[in-house]
Parts: C-alpha cells; structure tokens; sequence
C-alpha cells in the first residue's frame, strides 16, 4: 500500500473522531489510540516474522474501534456505558463505505474490505485463529501499560470527578493486579517483553507518587 494512501487514511480516521472526546484517554483519544495501534501491530508483525497479509493487517488495526462513532454522544463524549461502546467490533461494509467515502472504498475492493471487516469483528474474541487478530489484540493492549497506562488513569479520573487519592488506590488495588494478568494473556514475546517493560516504569511511577503524596521524598 502506498504511503499516499496510508495518509489519507490516516486522515480519514482523524476525521471521523474529530471534536470527540472520552474519560480515559481525553480529546480525540480514539484517532490516537488507533495510530498507535496500527504502528504497534506492525512492529510485531515485523519482530515475530508473521505471515500475515500486511494492508490487510494495517488497514484493520487503524479502523478496529471505527464502531464506536456510534458510541458518541451529543457532548462529544464517547459514552463507554452505550451500546454502541460495547459492540463496536460489529462495522459493516456500509459503515465503511460512509467512513471511507466511495473513493477510497473502491480503491480497496470490496474482497478487501470484507478482508478487514472479518479482521475486525474477531478482535473481540479470546482465541481467535487470524495472526491478524492476535496482533492487533497484543497491540491494542499496549496503550494500557507504561507511561500511556498513566496519562489514562489521570486523565479518566479527573474527568470523572474522582480525587488524586482514587487514582493511587486505584492503581494499587486493582491497576497493578490487572496488568499482570493482561501480562500473561498477551500472544507474543514481542508484546510481553514490550509491555512488561512498560509496566514497570508505570508500577515505579505510581510507587513513587504514592510515597510523594505520603510525605516522603526519598
């Protein structure tokens, strides 16, 4: 796929979550979350020497929560309570083709984009057989560790309306024991070692931010 294209594609999904905007993650989250998404995948595909169909894995990955520009609501907010929240693996080639525009929709070929859409709709399921699949499931996962873990907490949180103090309970009681289950789930070396690491600057981070709001500085 040229780069032209990938851009262009790049621009479509901007526009698509333009002026959205959600607790975890803040203004435009969802464009963000799917660039990163599609760069991660194919990191991994690349390390782990996948034989996957590449376009095919690019295009799905950029577009894999495209869905939930259903769940957006008249503030702009992406409502995670909605059901279009919690089916947004559930596109349709008719969504594409009104979130593509014609165009670019018919530079793709309809085998294609139902190639993408099956990508899609699997990505919710827990042993999916598409290498696809799992690598966009590892990739999706890696905006919840690291340094992204942390802007996500803070930023669910304020918006939420909870205190400085939930975010470090948070992390503390659940947070942390959620990540290291997510840690063992992940289907590559690739992720787990990415992830792991990523886990470990967040745990010394909210370790040390603990102390800090406890008064000690060392």
């Amino acid at each position: 796929m040229q780069k032209a294209f990938k851009t262009k594609l790049k621009s479509i999904l901007k526009e698509s979550f333009e002026g959205s905007f959600e607790k975890g993650g803040g203004k435009e989250h969802r464009f963000f979350h799917g660039m990163r998404v599609a760069r991660f995948s194919e990191i991994i595909a690349r390390k782990e020497k996948l034989k996957v169909d590449h376009d095919a894995l690019f295009v799905a990955a950029l577009f894999h929560d495209i869905g939930k520009i259903k769940a957006v609501v008249e503030s702009g907010e992406i409502d995670y309570k909605s059901e279009g929240n919690k089916n947004h693996h559930l596109v349709s080639e008719q969504m594409f083709l009104e979130v593509l525009g014609k165009d670019a929709f018919d530079l793709l070929g309809k085998e294609f984009i139902n190639k993408v859409i099956s990508i899609i709709q699997e990505t919710h399921i827990d042993l999916p057989t598409l290498l696809e699949v799992k690598a966009i499931q590892d990739a999706d996962e890696l905006d919840n560790f690291g340094y992204l873990q942390i802007w996500r907490t803070f930023t669910y949180d304020a918006l939420a309306n909870m205190s400085f103090s939930d975010a470090l309970e948070w992390w503390k009681i659940e947070g942390k024991a959620s990540r290291l289950k997510t840690l063992k789930s992940l289907w590559f070396e690739t992720t787990k070692r990415i992830a792991n690491n990523g886990f470990m600057r967040t745990n010394d981070f909210f370790v040390k931010l603990y102390k800090e709001n406890s008064g000690i500085f060392n």
